[in-house]
């Protein structure tokens, strides 16, 4: 579970924050703690999930290292993944990631294999496993065929935007 370090039992109303992403509260420490209990790990999801490669030298540092202690601290174990607030990383934020944390996740549809980047693994992001059924699925490995359809949907609005951003500019 990948923790959003200066926002424990607050909710997702970050600054940044698309307007039509409904708003979540997010665990607070007691439920960390609990699902601690229960043998659930945690990993960061930065500090205040501000896209990282916006930040400077110092910001991206603190952002790092601050949230992966707050972490360790609260849990009382080692905080060795990142996953990158929107899945935002670049040559410069994975250098600095490596030498924080043992691994990072970018957004990158799919299951995780070891030919993927150290500090860029694919994900699945915990939104499309909302139902028992679609975890079942995924435990299975019979999520290729919606993992294509979703990143070809990924892909259509990706191109979409630029297309209604240069018309717009």
């Amino acid at each position: 579970v990948f923790l959003v370090a200066n926002r424990l039992g607050l909710d997702n109303r970050w600054p940044g924050q698309p307007s039509n992403i409904p708003v979540a509260r997010l665990l607070g420490r007691s439920d960390i703690h609990a699902l601690s209990k229960l043998g659930c790990r945690f990993g960061s999801h930065g500090g205040t999930h501000r896209a990282l490669t916006t930040l400077s030298e110092d910001e991206l540092r603190s952002e790092l290292i601050e949230s992966r202690d707050r972490i360790e601290q609260l849990v009382g174990d080692p905080c060795p993944l990142l996953a990158y607030p929107y899945g935002a990383s670049n040559q410069r934020v994975r250098l600095m990631a490596s030498q924080v944390y043992d691994a990072a996740f970018g957004t990158r549809l799919a299951y995780a294999s070891s030919s993927d980047n150290l500090y860029n693994i694919s994900r699945i992001d915990a939104y499309y496993l909302r139902s028992a059924s679609s975890l079942e699925r995924l435990v299975n490995r019979r999520w290729n065929g919606p993992l294509a359809f979703r990143r070809t949907l990924r892909a259509v609005r990706r191109t979409v935007a630029r297309v209604v951003f240069r018309a717009s500019a």
